[in-house]
């Protein structure tokens, strides 16, 4: 009995990141692969072409620096009619820090509050002061991610040469102040594939800040997460309308859960064990996409 394959497009980066060696060799398994790698020069008609038969996309290109050029990618794909994971509305918009503030007070999700910095630090030099006698906060560019582009400041003083760091970093990107949770060292991430969460983890860290990027200062623990940080991860990744992610969160002093941020295109490779478990239910919902599209 013939056995019928499927098709799949993925835009990966051009050398492989960890997520991608450990997911490339089951989807290879499941799916025929077209790999879009990104580089300097894509031509249209070549990329219209090679994804005439393809109605799934995947993005595994969402760090920094690929991040950009990948949300190119899957505005043109969606252009051609293709469904995208993640698509560019959720990749982009809902993940960009501000807008994510705006989500969660809309859908009163519990985030810490967040203000808009301007350009000009000085016009909000009054409002900051008052912001830092209610505590520290955290300065995020808005697309930063694996930690990268994170400053705290507890005084104005420090409020300044945070964010005259950040503007050397991150150039004319715009910047997030979040008020800083006092979590200690622990933070954690819930990595869901549609309504499933398929990875928790605990990480357990040298310092305040947490991310991929300091590896070298964390260790992770997988933890079963309680109903909940469960109903509140489903809940998150329905109304952001994201189908593959990976939520941030932090639990207080008093045992408050806060989301920090959402994130598209998540890392699978916290848990070098793990990796291929996980990987495989991506996988499994990628079948399902594809089958309902059909």
């Amino acid at each position: 009995m013939h056995k019928e394959v499927y098709q799949i497009g993925v835009i990966c980066t051009p050398k492989g990141n960890a997520t991608e060696k450990f997911l490339f060799p089951l989807i290879k398994k499941k799916f025929d692969v077209v790999f879009f790698p990104l580089h300097n020069d894509i031509d249209y008609d070549d990329l219209k072409k090679k994804s005439e038969s393809l109605r799934v996309v995947l993005n595994t290109a969402g760090d920094i620096p690929y991040a950009f050029d990948a949300l190119e990618m899957i505005k043109t794909f969606e252009g051609f009619g293709k469904h995208v994971i993640d698509s560019s509305k959720s990749f982009y918009y809902r993940e960009d820090k501000w807008l994510f503030y705006q989500t969660c007070l809309k859908h009163h999700l519990p985030t810490p509050k967040s203000y808009y910095i301007p350009r000009n630090i000085n016009l909000l030099r009054g409002k900051l002061r008052n912001i830092l006698k209610e505590g520290p906060v955290v300065f995020k560019g808005i697309f930063s991610d694996t930690g990268r582009d994170v400053k705290r400041a507890s005084t104005y003083s420090e409020a300044l040469r945070a964010v005259s760091i950040l503007r050397k970093h991150i150039g004319t990107m715009p910047i997030v102040a979040q008020k800083y949770i006092e979590h200690g060292t622990i933070s954690y991430r819930v990595t869901l594939v549609g309504d499933h969460i398929v990875q928790a983890i605990t990480k357990y860290g040298k310092t305040w800040k947490e991310g991929k990027l300091f590896w070298k200062n964390e260790k992770y623990r997988l933890f079963i997460p309680d109903k909940f940080v469960t109903e509140l991860c489903k809940k998150t990744a329905r109304i952001f309308g994201l189908e593959w992610c990976g939520i941030d969160l932090m639990k207080d002093s008093e045992g408050q859960w806060y989301l920090i941020e959402v994130n598209s295109c998540p890392s699978m490779d916290f848990i070098i064990r793990d990796a291929k478990r996980a990987s495989e239910e991506l996988v499994d919902y990628l079948l399902n996409v594809h089958k309902k599209t059909i």
